[in-house]
């Protein structure tokens, strides 16, 4: 948990002032790995680590992609010519921004595993 927390200014800095165009997750992927080795050190299961600190880390993630998804739906021409209407368009922009949030959270959660699994690999490897 503690990573995800320390990865959260690193994630900041290096997507949205080194580089504001492109998302990376570079450093979130790192704490995944580094939090799966220090459980593995606890014999505690490294996946469910990397699957917490995921959750935790890539909050900020989540909300910039949710905010530029409702923000591209919203004056989409083409939502525009479907929809017409003002409350349609905030409402389906908001169901997009919902459904990047759920989407996003899945993913870090199995990137996360995946990444805490390979921490509590390399620790095993390296111990």
């Amino acid at each position: 948990m503690f990573l995800g927390l320390v990865s959260i200014p690193f994630t900041v800095v290096s997507n949205w002032v080194l580089d504001p165009d492109t998302v990376s997750g570079t450093a979130l992927i790192v704490a995944c790995v580094l939090s799966g080795y220090h459980d593995g050190a606890q014999s505690s299961d490294g996946t469910r680590a990397g699957a917490v600190t995921a959750a935790i880390g890539g909050v900020p993630i989540l909300l910039w992609q949710s905010g530029t998804t409702a923000l591209e739906w919203w004056n989409h021409p083409i939502l525009v010519d479907l929809v017409g209407d003002s409350w349609l368009m905030a409402a389906s922009s908001v169901a997009a921004a919902g459904c990047t949030v759920v989407i996003g959270v899945v993913v870090f959660l199995i990137v996360g595993q995946l990444r805490g699994f390979i921490g509590g690999w390399l620790h095993d490897r390296l111990d």
